[in-house]
């Protein structure tokens, strides 16, 4: 069971995991992790859940806007999730999950090519930046990058 799927069944809004397979949120964490590009902070991840979950299983279910941020500001904390800036605004990616990043450079030779995202990363408190490893399919090679070097990332799915 990942992690995303450990918090919404332990916080189980339908009350179902007593009687239910241990992955009966399968379906809404691929939802919330397909969305994790898209949003840029704790509330928007929140709504988007709510919307996920009203759309999933019905208009009438309703919970607070605070108990939907609160299981997103769980889900960005995960270990695995690594918070880059881009164009000023927090931006999301999952280790594991294949991305074609553009960066200011058009000269890097792995420009837009499809990369996984591994699970090293760090921020430099100097610089004022995150850096973290790529894994480049195409060409077979980790790449050290920073932050600062990207203006646009395309979420390719998963690995």
């Amino acid at each position: 069971m990942t992690s995303i799927l450990k918090i919404l069944s332990n916080w189980d809004p339908l009350y179902l995991m007593s009687h239910a397979p241990d992955d009966e949120y399968s379906g809404e964490e691929q939802l919330i992790e397909d969305s994790l590009l898209q949003v840029h902070n704790e509330r928007e991840l929140g709504l988007r859940i709510q919307e996920i979950f009203t759309s999933q299983f019905d208009d009438d279910f309703k919970k607070s806007l605070e108990e939907y941020c609160e299981i997103a500001k769980r889900i960005l904390s995960l270990e695995w999730i690594i918070t880059v800036k881009l164009k000023g605004e927090c931006t999301y990616l999952l280790t594991g999950r294949k991305y074609k990043f553009t960066f200011k450079d058009p000269e890097i030779s792995f420009n837009n090519m499809v990369s996984v995202v591994e699970d090293i990363f760090w921020y430099d408190e100097d610089s004022n930046e995150k850096f973290f490893y790529i894994y480049v399919l195409e060409q077979g090679e980790d790449y050290l990058v920073s932050e600062n070097e990207i203006i646009d990332i395309k979420d390719t799915g998963n690995v």
